[in-house]
């Protein structure tokens, strides 16, 4: 593995990349995520409800009429770090401009990942509880920015966690991964998942990295509708 300083991520970018309509993009999202919490939880009447909906179809048709393309159509042109930004910036748990994400916020020093974030109603399994399936998809999240973090960006092969405890919903929870050994291509990592200091989940994975050519003969293959 390439030592812990050495390589970029490919979600961490310039702000100075950040232009005026993306910023407005991310504060749409952040409008966006407020109500997908407002409209699971809403116990709003009849006529409220369909003056909503009304109103966002209005916000969805002018939307439509300015169709973007997709991280797959962009893909085979992109280039440098910085014109993957964008699309760093849509992902799925720690994109600024996805609605559906928390986001994330991941961090690395030494040799280790870490990440913080808040899961709000949307992401409810049991009552006040994170599902458990994003505690799994989060991991995955964290486990892949440090395969990357150290020089060995990659698939996952292998995530299995462990729930000691349930996750509260709607409290800032802290994510850790490091790397554990290495056999070729094959990568063996670890982390945990803590609470207040109290550990509620822990994982172990395996990535395969694969160099930067592989990788985008593999993108470049997967199908698009």
């Amino acid at each position: 593995m390439a030592d812990s300083e050495a390589e970029p991520s490919y979600w961490e970018f310039s702000e100075t990349l950040v232009t005026k309509a993306w910023a407005e993009k991310r504060k749409l999202a952040d409008c966006l995520r407020e109500l997908v919490a407002l409209c699971v939880a809403t116990d709003a009447p009849e006529d409220l409800l369909g003056s909503c909906r009304s109103e966002l179809d209005k916000v969805r048709d002018r939307l439509t009429a300015h169709p973007g393309k997709t991280f797959r159509e962009h893909f085979p042109g992109l280039k440098s770090l910085d014109e993957f930004a964008v699309f760093a910036d849509r992902a799925t748990l720690v994109g600024h401009c996805n609605p559906y994400a928390p986001p994330m916020k991941m961090a690395f020093e030494g040799r280790l990942a870490s990440a913080t974030v808040t899961f709000g109603i949307p992401f409810e399994g049991g009552p006040g509880l994170v599902h458990g399936g994003i505690v799994a998809a989060a991991f995955d999240q964290l486990f892949g920015y440090l395969q990357e973090r150290i020089g060995a960006p990659g698939l996952t092969r292998t995530l299995t966690v462990h729930y000691d405890r349930p996750t509260p919903l709607l409290t800032e929870l802290l994510f850790a991964g490091r790397p554990v050994r290495s056999e070729g291509r094959l990568h063996h990592v670890e982390g945990e998942l803590t609470v207040d200091g109290k550990v509620t989940a822990r994982a172990e994975g395996v990535f395969v990295s694969l160099e930067v050519d592989a990788l985008r003969r593999l993108f470049a293959g997967v199908p698009h509708r």
